[in-house]
């Protein structure tokens, strides 16, 4: 599945892309303590696929 339109999303614990620039890096609250990064990136296309699928959080 490719995702094409506005606010189509990708996650997993590790990811790939390729693009030709970045624009607003910045750190994100995360889950309590830990922080995020979130960037925008831009691309003719910009493309992302996913390295490492996100792990089952056990009970």
């Amino acid at each position: 599945m490719i995702g094409r339109r506005v606010g189509d999303g990708i996650e997993g614990e590790r990811l790939g892309f390729v693009f030709r620039r970045a624009r607003g890096e910045r750190v994100v609250v995360g889950s309590g303590r830990h922080r995020a990064m979130e960037m925008v990136i831009e691309g003719t296309p910009a493309r992302a696929w996913v390295l490492k699928p996100l792990r089952a959080l056990g009970p």
